[in-house]
């Protein structure tokens, strides 16, 4: 069997690890040129052009894209957002003065800091160039991003802060990278099994369940974090009003072995504490 392996720019090493580990096993499988984006890396896989995607888990939401199987979750990396200060004075979020005005992106990271910090400006995007541009120019006092994507565009280095995951819960997935492959592809399947790590995949499927349960389409201020240890699995989520005037906390522990469970019971005491009035409508029940 032999496989080739597209990524995304944020996994590049994580593929050369795939590589690596499916070479050991002696699967015959090299790693393609990078692509620049999630729907080039699925067009990729759905052309033939590669056998298996390496993608974020965050960017595709609470199903597996249509036509393409989940062959093979990966060790989560770091799944915080990270704040990048242009003053070193002011080197974290609470110490920002009032009036900052605070780059993101997204509608979660744009409400959780309207809850968190009243007092600053949410600024969404950074207007083309990237964020290293943005922060030198002087336009943003601050900008907070996800830690991969501070990787992805070489600024890691200058992030200041690392947000934490329990009282700015990260996007559901964020930080997780997964391997798709076309459905129907038992191969590809069983050779990407060999990387599978059970307990990131238990952690993603508790996060994806809440996801899919309080707003399965589009961009909603809603985070989930799943942490196994042990027997068990603990899960957090958060959702916010757009413009940060309400907020909605929850977590629950359930078996490891059952984390669809859990992301079902935090959903339902997320929902019960008012979190789908803030985040739009509730997934239609399913058989």
């Amino acid at each position: 069997m032999s496989l080739s392996i597209v990524s995304v720019p944020d996994f590049r090493e994580e593929a050369v690890g795939v590589c690596d580990a499916l070479r050991s096993a002696r699967v015959r499988a090299e790693r393609k040129e990078d692509v620049t984006g999630l729907e080039d890396a699925l067009g990729a896989v759905r052309g033939g052009g590669a056998s298996l995607a390496l993608v974020g888990a965050d960017e595709l939401g609470s199903l597996a894209p249509e036509g393409l199987t989940l062959a093979a979750v990966l060790p989560r990396g770091e799944p915080r957002d990270v704040l990048l200060s242009g003053d070193p004075t002011h080197a974290t979020l609470a110490s920002l003065p009032t009036g900052s005005r605070v780059g993101t992106s997204g509608a979660r990271r744009a409400a959780f800091l309207r809850a968190h910090r009243p007092d600053v400006v949410a600024a969404r995007g950074w207007n083309g160039g990237g964020p290293a541009e943005a922060l030198d120019s002087g336009a943003f006092d601050a900008l907070i991003l996800a830690a991969t994507d501070s990787r992805r565009w070489g600024v890691s280095h200058r992030a200041t802060e690392a947000l934490d995951a329990k009282a700015w819960v990260p996007a559901p997935g964020q930080g997780t990278p997964v391997l798709l492959c076309v459905s129907g592809n038992t191969a590809a399947v069983e050779c990407a099994s060999m990387v599978d790590q059970p307990g990131a995949r238990a952690a993603l499927e508790a996060e994806r369940v809440v996801r899919a349960t309080l707003a399965p389409e589009g961009d909603w201020p809603l985070g989930v974090l799943a942490l196994p240890f042990s027997r068990w699995i603990r899960v957090w989520g958060m959702a916010a009003a757009s413009d940060g005037s309400a907020v909605v906390r929850g977590d629950v522990t359930g078996a490891l072995e059952e984390p669809s469970e859990a992301g079902r019971a935090l959903a339902e005491l997320l929902r019960a504490r008012g979190a789908a009035a803030l985040i739009g409508p509730a997934a239609p029940e399913r058989a």
